[in-house]
């Protein structure tokens, strides 16, 4: 029984041991304050306000937020000094507004960045919403699991790091969730 006991115990202990030696992903010590983007992909960009619901959420983000239309698409651009789980996945926030998903295969764009895709669905109203992830470095991720695991253990990368994320009506309906 001690055996087992002693068993157990090592294994939670390895399987705990790479927490402790956690490399702090190496971010910049002093955030930077960007300049927000004019234009993306070609067109002027008009910055929005932000939901009040998003508006709360900015005031613990670890980084900054904003949001922008080109008219004819929302953009979200986060910026993350360093690794965290605030930054999670988009269809985390269409799921929470009762939006139903649909993956979408990786989509590559005319610079031969690739970006994480799906389709949400309600009611009559359906949203295609590409986003990505980057370092001012060259790194960039589809997914947002992906970029943690790597800022966390300062995989070839630091902060600070850029989420955008675009999503666009794919029917006559267009509002925001």
């Amino acid at each position: 029984m001690r055996a087992l006991i002693f068993f157990i115990a090592i294994s939670a202990l390895a399987a705990i041991a790479p927490f402790f030696s956690v490399h702090s992903g190496s971010t910049q010590k002093t955030p930077i304050h960007p300049q927000w983007p004019e234009n993306f992909e070609g067109r002027a960009l008009k910055q929005i306000s932000l939901s009040k619901k998003e508006m709360i959420f900015a005031k613990h983000y670890p980084g900054m937020m904003a949001q922008f239309t080109d008219g004819k698409r929302n953009i979200a651009i986060k910026i993350a000094y360093h690794p965290t789980r605030k930054l999670h996945p988009a269809n985390d926030c269409y799921k929470g507004a009762g939006y139903s998903i649909k993956p979408l295969p990786i989509h590559v764009d005319k610079n031969g960045n690739r970006w994480g895709q799906f389709s949400a669905f309600k009611k009559n109203e359906e949203i295609r919403v590409t986003e990505r992830i980057f370092d001012n470095h060259g790194n960039s991720w589809t997914d947002v699991s992906s970029w943690y695991w790597a800022a966390l253990f300062g995989n070839k990368t630091y902060g600070p790091w850029w989420a955008v994320t675009v999503s666009e009506s794919t029917t006559a309906k267009s509002r925001r969730p």
